[in-house]
This record gives structure tokens, sequence and C-alpha cells, in this order.
């Protein structure tokens, strides 16, 4: 049996779910999304077997979709070497390659990907497709109970992760005069993040707030640019805080599983978020924005409970998802 994860993301250095799920699972091929062209290009990841699939036309065609689907399974058949694929479906844009593979499928709805297009056009196609694939998957794999609910059906839970000795920092509470050091990691996009919460702590007076990621500009703050994953513990180390303010009216956020939320967890550092993408469901160790008191005193109060963040983070190591994705894999290939 040979796993084969249909991804919507590259391989890079930002690992997210599927590179961290993908180094823990053996014999994982590893399928990008296609760049233009007549030839896919295989090379080695971490160890990982990676194709960059070529295609031809548009996917936002229903050929284009179909003549993808049929070169990438094409390139991919010889690296099976005769054994039983297994079609890791990580967004509904892949289903073409995973029914041109004629293998079981998983479903790893990672995201409400309908939810996720701003464009009409573009909604009404991954609704269509999410929804074929919600129906015909051989399992339905989700990341929070909030999603489980929403799609319905037998669909099995999967959370999110972290590396929870990676990123185990170790940081100390600052002095009560220091200029805070609050961090926000990931993707700045105003489609998800409240913009308005990042914009007020660039501008407070005792804050220095670090951007650790790519999009859009936050006035005042520090921009590190993307950050590699294995160098971001280090980054956490410098800071006094984190924050996640995601968007309350986001309905992609709202059965979403934030992955900084883990990352954030292991750290032991006081959290500040909004109470969606996850963070709705740990009230007594996240300060939940707009806060009650000062921000110092948030912080203050927070650094104790950093050793309750940092269990909540070692049951979600990444080893554990992992085993858990592998006996849903295995469930459809016997």
């Amino acid at each position: 049996m040979t796993p084969v994860l249909i991804s919507s993301e590259p391989w890079d250095a930002v690992w997210r779910r599927n590179q961290q799920l993908a180094s823990r699972i053996r014999g994982t091929l590893f399928v990008e999304p296609p760049l233009a062209g007549v030839k896919g290009r295989w090379r080695s990841e971490d160890g990982i077997d990676v194709l960059r699939p070529a295609k031809t036309l548009p996917r936002r065609w229903h050929l284009g979709r179909r003549l993808d689907g049929r070169m990438s399974a094409r390139a991919l058949r010889p690296h099976l070497k005769g054994s039983q694929a297994v079609a890791w479906v990580t967004h509904p844009m892949g289903s073409a390659l995973a029914e041109s593979l004629d293998a079981p499928i998983v479903y790893d709805r990672t995201d409400d990907w309908p939810a996720m297009e701003q464009s009409p056009a573009a909604q009404r196609l991954i609704a269509r497709l999410d929804s074929r694939l919600m129906r015909t998957a051989d399992a339905v794999v989700v990341v929070s109970e909030a999603m489980r609910r929403q799609v319905g059906g037998a669909a099995s839970l999967v959370p999110n992760g972290v590396d929870s000795r990676a990123f185990d920092v170790r940081a100390e509470p600052p002095p009560t005069s220091a200029r805070l050091r609050i961090a926000f990691a990931g993707t700045v996009d105003p489609f998800r993040i409240d913009m308005r919460v990042l914009e007020e702590l660039a501008a407070h007076p005792r804050v220095q707030l670090v951007i650790a990621g790519p999009g859009a500009m936050v006035p005042g703050a520090e921009s590190e640019g993307v950050v590699a994953h294995r160098q971001l513990p280090a980054l956490f180390a410098t800071c006094h805080a984190l924050v996640a303010p995601y968007r309350l009216d986001c309905a992609a956020n709202a059965t979403s599983d934030s992955l900084k939320l883990y990352e954030y967890f292991a750290t032991g550092l006081p959290v500040i978020a909004t109470p969606t993408a996850g963070y709705e469901r740990y009230p007594d160790i996240v300060e939940y924005w707009p806060l009650g008191s000062s921000l110092e005193e948030a912080v203050q109060r927070q650094f104790g409970h950093s050793r309750a963040r940092r269990e909540v983070a070692r049951a979600a190591d990444w080893s554990n998802r992992a085993a858990a994705m592998s006996d849903v894999i295995e469930s459809v290939s016997t």
C-alpha cells in the first residue's frame, strides 16, 4: 500500500499539515499542484519523493482537470512499483487525480474549502467537487468537531498537531518594565485575519509586534518574512506572547483547527486570540480579544497556565496524528 498525498500546497520550507504527516507515514508519495507544461518532474525532499505535475489547460475547466488527473496518474504509476495506491486527497481540486488512479480515496478535509473561496464561480465549483468527494470517498477525515457536525456522516477526526519537543522554548515572564514582544506566525490574510487587532498591537507603545510570514503589511510591525518551520521555535523564544486574531465573521474559521494553536501552546508562551478556529475550546488558557484587562496583566496572568498549554500540545504531537491518519489509510486499503 502506497499513500499518494495530493496536496494543494507545494513542498517548501514552511511545513504545514501535509508535509508533517507525509514525512511521518512511511512510503508516502507527495504530489504538488501542477505547473503549466507537458512533463512532470520528480525530486526528493527530506526523504520523500515529490512530484510536480504538468498541466496543459486551466484546472477551472472540466477538461483541464481530467487531463491533469490522467497525466499525473501516468507519472505516478512507475513510482508505485506494483503497490496498491491510496489517493489521499487534501483539496477538492485533487479529485480528478484521485479518480484517475482508480484507487481507494481518503478525503482529508483540512478546511471548509467552499468557504475559503471569494469568487462566486470558484465557490460553486469547489462546493460541487467537495460534495462529490464527501459522497464518493472511502473515508472522510475532518480536523474539528465543528467540521464533523458540518459534514455529517461517519467522518474520522484527525486534528492538526505540532512537533511538541521542537517548540518547547521554555520562555520566562518579562520584567514588568519590559516592552512586550508579541509574534504572529502565518499568512497575514485579511480574508481570515482581523487586521485591526494586529494594527492595534503594532501601534501600542509598550509592544513590538513581530510578523513571521507572508501577506499583507502591518504598519509598525517588525516583519521577518517567511520563516522556515525549523527556525520558528528560535523566533518564538525571543517573544513574550503570541497572537492569533482570526476573524469571527469568516465562515471558514468557524470549523477550522488552527495549526498555529498547537505550535503556540507547545512554547508555553501566553496566547492572545479571538474565540474561533479552535481557540474557543480553551477559555481558561487563552486570553480572548478584546482583552478584559491591560495587555501587561493578561500576559503575566497567562504565564501561570504554561504547563496546561504544553499538555495540550504534547497530546497533539504529530506522531500521534500520523498514527491516527495511518489507521484511516490502512482501513481503506484492505
